[in-house]
């Protein structure tokens, strides 16, 4: 068995690889995970020394803070090669890269969006003394990449709810930030999708009787 540092949420576990091959969920030949931190392996015997990676859906999300009115940015760029047939006629396209990407302008600066949008490990909160109150020491300067997880943004029009997310994104960059009198701080972070984990969903509100 494995112990996790945290139990999984209600969606459970993502994945559970064995020196990078990836295990299915089974009770008799592969993984199984009820409830808690523990996780069975119910497979063959592990030789041991073997790297094994388990991923999973922590219990809660964490709030960002609130998108501005610039909105959300969605890009995708697919990159494709010609296939041809001998007398030299395009036959087909094959897809050979698809990038995407969403900009997500935050107008928030606090602890939690700061975490998320440099990384937790280049954040450093000092508590509130009898001579300051409670200090946040981002470091701008570190050349390592927040951790890939799931970013999910929501949006309201009257009667309508609308959700676009991805499982699995990574923040690769943050863009220009200007500081300047009477106007927000807005920190504008481009998330790229990993996995091909991007959705949209839209419910229009209308439910049945």
């Amino acid at each position: 068995s494995f112990a996790l540092t945290s139990a999984p949420g209600s969606a459970g576990i993502k994945s559970l690889t064995i020196d990078g091959v990836e295990q299915a969920e089974s009770s008799t030949s592969g993984y199984s995970w009820a409830s808690g931190t523990t996780v069975n392996w119910n497979g063959a015997a592990l030789a041991g020394g073997e790297k094994v990676v388990i991923t999973y859906y922590t219990s809660a999300w964490k709030e960002v803070g609130d998108v501005s009115s610039d909105g959300l940015t969605m890009a995708t760029d697919k990159t494709t090669e010609n296939l041809k047939n001998w007398a030299n006629a395009i036959k087909r396209l094959m897809l050979s890269e698809h990038v995407e990407t969403i900009q997500a302008p935050i107008m928030d600066t606090t602890e939690s969006t700061l975490k998320v949008v440099v990384g937790e490990k280049n954040v450093t909160v000092t508590p509130a003394t009898a001579t300051h109150g409670k200090l946040i020491d981002v470091n701008l300067s570190s050349s390592e990449l927040p951790p890939a997880e799931a970013f999910l943004f929501l949006m309201v029009d009257g009667d309508d709810t609308m959700a676009i997310g991805m499982t699995n994104g990574q923040i690769q960059a943050v863009d220009n930030v200007s500081f300047a009198p009477g106007s927000a701080i807005i920190w504008t972070p481009t998330i790229s999708v990993l996995e091909n984990s991007l959705h949209f969903i839209k419910d229009d509100g209308q439910v049945t009787a």
